[in-house]
Parts: structure tokens; sequence; C-alpha cells
């Protein structure tokens, strides 16, 4: 157990590190991805599994979307009008996203 809540702590600190890292600049056209329903657990199975996508309140009537996928993170900004204001790409140097 040990091991585990070890590693998971590396995960977590490596993304935050990259994220801190300066970080590429993509076309400002939204990553399109099938995670639909993805958080619903009624249908999961008994293990675990990370959660790669995640959508968060700026406060300022902005939204950012955090989304593991294709081996990198994507981070979108969003204006109060749902428009794509900000895109940003973030290379996997680990094999196991953690979380955001």
């Amino acid at each position: 157990m040990r091991k585990w809540k070890a590693k998971a702590v590396a995960c977590l600190s490596v993304l935050a590190m990259a994220m801190m890292a300066p970080c590429q600049s993509m076309a400002a056209s939204a990553v399109k991805t099938t995670n639909a329903g993805a958080h619903n657990y009624v249908n999961a199975s008994r293990w675990a599994s990370t959660v790669d996508s995640y959508l968060v309140d700026n406060g300022d009537g902005t939204l950012t979307r955090v989304e593991y996928a294709s081996n990198k993170i994507t981070v979108e900004t969003y204006d109060s009008q749902k428009k794509l204001v900000d895109q940003k790409s973030i290379p996997m140097d680990l094999p196991l996203f953690g979380g955001f």
C-alpha cells in the first residue's frame, strides 16, 4: 500500500511541475473527445481508475477544461459566452495520468 501511495504522490508531483512549465499554444479550435458520461460510476467495474477530464469554474465567468487524451494533457479556457480563448498542450512525462 505504501508503494502505491508513493507512486501516486510522485505522479501528482510531476503533473504539478508540468503544469508550471511553459506550455505549447495550439490552434484555437477545441479538442474533440468522446468521454461523455465517463464520470458515471453506476456501471463501472469494481476497480479504480483515474478521471481523465475536469471542468473548472474560474470565478470570473470563464471556464477551464483540463483533459488527458492521446498521451497529452489539454488545457482549454473558455470565456463567459463559452467561446474558446486559449488552448495549451502539455506532453506527458510519465505513463499514468494521476489527476488535476
